[in-house]
């Protein structure tokens, strides 16, 4: 077993990113419960963070599976720039 079969577009890499998917839809959950307890705004940014993490997640199998769509690539980039600054708002609230 070599590097290929870790590379992208393998078993591996889209189980990854499924269970990447369902860990930030697990974690948009639990921040949507603290901020809906606590209701304080760093919550609400780690929430929609995570949030759009899962649906970046959600566009990346989509397009290995079925898309093959270089758009869906683009969106996937953007959407890692929107969740890194939702998470520096977080942090800086």
């Amino acid at each position: 077993m070599g590097f290929n079969a870790l590379a992208e577009g393998t078993f591996f890499d889209d189980g990854v990113h499924i269970l990447t998917g369902a860990v930030a839809l697990s974690l948009f959950l639990v921040s949507l419960r603290a901020y809906l307890k606590l209701k304080k705004p760093k919550f609400l940014y780690l929430c929609l963070a995570f949030f759009l993490y899962a649906i970046k997640e959600v566009i990346v199998v989509l397009d290995v599976f079925f898309l093959r769509n270089p758009i869906a690539t683009a969106v996937s980039h953007v959407l890692n720039l929107v969740v890194l600054l939702l998470f520096f708002a977080g942090v800086v609230k």
